[in-house]
């Protein structure tokens, strides 16, 4: 999948969040709290300003990115993303 702007050409959506997915894909069955199950490095291929931890935290995979914003004089977002099972 790749994003649609009128001020930029097309780029990979996701790229911050496939190790997220890939951790989820393991299955979480017998990790316990407060485990760390991957560790995103800031790079040049994604926006991350520091390290990203992908962490099984209260029953849930929650992964937190702090991320910097391009063509702008300076500024940043900060991103939680959670997978919660649904039975």
């Amino acid at each position: 999948m790749s994003d649609k702007d009128t001020f930029t050409s097309p780029d990979k959506m996701g790229s911050h969040i496939r190790p997220f997915l890939e951790a989820q894909r393991t299955g979480l069955h017998e990790v316990s709290d407060g485990s760390l199950l991957y560790r995103v490095q800031p790079s040049l291929e994604n926006c991350l300003a520091e390290e990203s931890r992908v962490i099984f935290s209260k029953g849930k995979m929650v992964q937190n990115m702090f991320l910097n914003l391009r063509y702008v004089e300076g500024g940043g977002v900060e991103i939680q993303i959670e997978w919660i099972g649904v039975p």
